[in-house]
């Protein structure tokens, strides 16, 4: 996580393998102020990526809402994606604020 931000993933408390699933990163400065003047980061909100434990599955996940070049937004960035089998996970996130890239670094997630 970068270190001028908290980012927080907000997850369901039972994540079911092939079923869709919403998560969310939520960015605040590091006062925990949220941020809401994120930018299109490669013409989307954010990306995610999901890796697997045993390293046999990634995902790479857009945001849920579809941006413009003119779009700000956050401080909730929302994903919906689905797990292919049960295990853990690892999953990080990119968005931008005022022109930097922010990256969300390795939350766990556990599937059932």
């Amino acid at each position: 996580m970068d270190g001028q931000y908290q980012i927080r993933l907000k997850i369901p408390d039972t994540i079911i393998a092939q079923n869709d699933v919403d998560i969310a990163f939520s960015i605040s400065d590091i006062s925990g102020s949220p941020i809401t003047n994120l930018e299109p980061l490669m013409a989307a909100g954010g990306h995610s990526a999901i890796i697997s434990s045993d390293l046999r599955e990634f995902l790479h996940v857009h945001p849920i809402e579809d941006v413009d070049a003119n779009w700000r937004g956050g401080p909730d960035i929302s994903f919906k994606t689905n797990f292919p089998k049960s295990g853990l996970y690892k999953a990080w996130g990119q968005f931008q604020h005022q022109g930097m890239v922010i990256t969300a670094a390795g939350f766990i997630l556990k599937v059932t």
